[in-house]
């Protein structure tokens, strides 16, 4: 088994960002774990 590896990306919210970043994820075979996210006012 691979070893697992924590990702943190920070940022502006803008829509599409999560549906961008896990394309590109998959598109290296990346299987994703766990995924959350929040947006601090």
């Amino acid at each position: 088994m691979k070893q697992p590896i924590l990702v943190s990306i920070t940022g502006v919210d803008k829509p599409g960002i999560t549906a961008a970043i896990t394309k590109v994820l998959a598109e290296y075979n990346v299987h994703i774990l766990d995924i959350g996210q929040s947006v601090i006012h």
